[in-house]
């Protein structure tokens, strides 16, 4: 198997390499949105 694994890693990487941008927590991310919507909305008094 690392015969062929070896034979077309020129072919997988970029493949891998894609892979690698959809690794995103979406959860955080979303979380972080949602924050700033809530202070779009009722923005912090300093004090």
């Amino acid at each position: 198997m690392e015969d062929v694994e070896s034979r077309f890693l020129h072919l997988l990487q970029p493949i891998r390499d894609l892979t690698k941008n959809w690794e995103v927590d979406v959860a955080a991310q979303l979380g972080e949105y949602l924050e700033e919507v809530r202070q779009s909305f009722h923005p912090r008094r300093p004090g």
